[in-house]
């Protein structure tokens, strides 16, 4: 009987060494998580500020070439009001230059 309780308690034993070394193993994998993402961590803390700064540069760029946009419309815009105009006259212009020929062939015809 005495032996039957001493591999009772030697089986309790190894089974509770077994759980140790279960819950030591996962400490370890915990404690490698906790580095891994502590040095992510710091890595992003680097990382954001430079980030930051790279979009409030490419915003004042955006903002500045809206500016300059707009001041190209305008150009263009008025740009083709006076390519429109200069068409109009010219095609005026054409059609004084056909009536003008046209009486000048009259003239020159005796009519």
């Amino acid at each position: 009987m005495a032996k039957s309780e001493v591999e009772v308690f030697m089986n309790n034993q190894n089974y509770e060494q077994n759980k140790l070394e279960q819950a030591r193993t996962k400490i370890e994998k915990i404690s490698e998580s906790v580095k891994e993402k502590q040095s992510s961590v710091l890595e992003l803390q680097e990382s954001v500020p430079i980030a930051e700064n790279d979009l409030k540069k490419a915003e004042s760029e955006h903002k500045e070439l809206v500016g300059k946009e707009k001041t190209l419309l305008e150009l263009v815009s008025k740009s083709r009001q006076k390519y429109s105009e200069a068409q109009s006259s010219f095609s005026s212009n054409k059609n004084r230059g056909r009536v003008l020929s046209f009486l000048m062939k009259l003239k020159s015809e005796g009519k």
